[in-house]
Parts: structure tokens; C-alpha cells; sequence
């Protein structure tokens, strides 16, 4: 009974320990314009060193997250969604605050604009009444037919006996 009782609290001071080496990170991540939530935001608890991902999570439906699988130190945590800002903070996980409260993360909605969109084609040849088109601005097949190409072309129909 002795040894039941003594390996019992063994157990138990066991499991206080560990669960006290466990950091955790929690918060929200919220739009900062329309205040709605941001589920699926990729939370990533990041070495300082090298920026090497430690841990990841990704905030639920409500926009809460936790953030755990990693040891004690100094991190820096990222906060990203895709088409908003990150946000970036240096956090120190130690003995006596081992479980860090971001609270609410507000990110800002960031547009990239692209510069200009240039498309660039021959044109298509009118000589007469007969239109021109070049054959090479068809994909077809390596080993396709004169058939093959002439389905591809617009306002051409081409019948099953092969007639055009």
C-alpha cells in the first residue's frame, strides 16, 4: 500500500511539473475594419535566430486560437491571413508566465495593386475575303493533324467525315 500510495505521488508531482514547462499562446484575430472574425489565420510561434517555425496553429471559426508544442524561450510570433498585414511580436515564455495572452490581434486588410496586365498576340490577318491565322499560336499535340488544328480554329467546324 506503501508503494501505491508513494508511486501515486510520484504521479502527480510528475504531472504538475510538465504541465508547468508547457507553454501556450492564445488570442483572437480579428478584420480591424469590418471587426469580423478571421478563421483559418495562420498563427506561426517563430526562433528569433534563423525564423524557423517552432509551432503553428490556425484560428477557428470564432477567430480563437492556442498555440502549443513548444519549449521555454524567447519566440517571435506571426499572425498572417491572406490579403491582410502580419502582425509580429517578440513574446518570452518563462517559469513564472508560461502561458501568454495575445488577447485580440487586429489585422489591417492590405490591397496589392498590380502594375499593368500587357497581353500580346499577332493579329489576325484580313486579306480580302479571306482570314488569316497563325498556326503556331494553336497548342496542339506533337503529333496532331492539319484536322486537330482546324477544330481549334474560331468560327471553323469540322464534321466527323472530316469535311470543313
Amino acid at each position: 500500500m506503501k508503494h501505491i500510495f508513494t508511486l501515486f505521488c510520484l504521479l502527480i508531482i510528475v504531472q504538475v511539473s510538465f504541465s508547468q514547462n508547457n507553454p501556450s499562446l492564445k488570442g483572437k484575430v480579428i478584420d480591424s475594419t469590418a471587426k469580423q472574425n478571421l478563421k483559418d489565420a495562420a498563427i506561426s510561434v517563430l526562433s528569433p535566430k534563423d525564423s524557423t517555425v517552432e509551432s503553428f496553429a490556425l484560428a477557428k471559426a470564432d477567430g480563437s486560437f492556442e498555440v502549443k508544442g513548444f519549449s521555454l524561450g524567447t519566440y517571435l510570433v506571426q499572425v498572417s491571413f491572406n490579403g491582410y498585414g502580419s502582425f509580429f511580436k517578440t513574446i518570452t515564455f518563462n517559469k513564472q508566465s508560461p502561458v501568454v495572452d495575445l488577447g485580440t490581434v487586429y489585422l489591417l486588410p492590405q490591397a496589392s495593386e498590380l502594375e499593368g496586365v500587357s497581353v500580346v498576340a499577332s493579329p489576325v490577318q484580313i486579306k480580302g475575303d479571306t482570314t488569316e491565322f497563325n498556326a503556331g499560336s494553336f497548342k496542339t499535340k506533337p503529333n496532331a493533324t492539319a484536322e486537330d488544328l482546324l477544330k481549334k480554329l474560331p468560327g471553323v467546324q469540322v464534321e466527323k467525315d472530316g469535311s470543313v
